[in-house]
C-alpha cells in the first residue's frame, strides 16, 4: 500500500524507477513455475495494479484489478 499522491504518479508513468517494485527480487517466478504478483493501491481502495517487475524496477507486466 503506497499514498495517494505516489499512486496517482505510479498509475500515470508505468515506465520509472519505484522504490517500493525495486525491493523485490530478481524472479518473481515461484519454485512451481507460477508467476508472483505485486498487488499495488492506496489506503481504503479495493481497486489497485497487479505488478510482475521480474528483475526491473518497473513493471514488466501489470494488470489493473477493480476489486470487489
Amino acid at each position: 500500500m503506497i499514498g495517494k499522491m505516489a499512486y496517482e504518479n505510479f498509475i500515470t508513468d508505468m515506465t520509472q524507477w519505484r522504490e517500493f517494485i525495486d525491493k523485490y527480487p530478481e524472479s518473481m517466478i515461484n519454485d512451481d513455475g507460477v508467476y508472483e504478483a505485486i498487488f499495488v493501491t492506496t489506503k481504503n481502495a479495493d481497486d489497485g495494479v497487479l505488478v510482475v517487475a521480474d528483475g526491473e524496477e518497473f513493471p514488466k507486466w501489470c494488470a489493473y484489478w477493480p476489486g470487489r
